[in-house]
């Protein structure tokens, strides 16, 4: 005879919700980590408009390949220096460019390309 009732929650079901509780809380520090509020909302922005998402340090897009990863990166890059730079905060902008880059130059050097300089014209 079988009996109906619903399993419960095993302990690695469990072990897995905090775990995922705690990768999502340690990505929202590292999100507004040194942003001001509005600095926070536009790099959430950004992070929708690009598909960015943390991978250890280094906040990089999430489809595509290297060659692909770093072309969006260099857009963002170009974006919010060229186009968008009055929407934010001095310290806000220097973050988030620091951001950027860091993952940028993470690509470039996988792919064997210099690193990316904000001073190179």
């Amino acid at each position: 005879m079988k009996k109906n009732h619903k399993p419960s929650h095993s302990k690695l079901d469990l072990h897995a919700d905090d775990l995922s509780k705690r990768l999502q809380k340690e990505e929202k520090i590292k999100d507004e980590h040194e942003l001001t509020n509005e600095g926070t909302t536009l790099w959430y922005g950004l992070k929708l408009s690009y598909n960015l998402s943390w991978d250890g340090n280094y906040c990089i897009p999430t489809e595509g390949d290297l060659e692909k990863k770093a072309a969006i990166l260099s857009k963002a890059i170009n974006v919010i220096t060229f186009d968008t730079r009055e929407l934010y905060e001095t310290n806000d902008f220097l973050v988030i460019i620091e951001r950027l880059t860091h993952a940028l130059n993470r690509l470039n050097a996988d792919l064997g390309v210099p690193p990316y300089s904000l001073d190179r014209e």
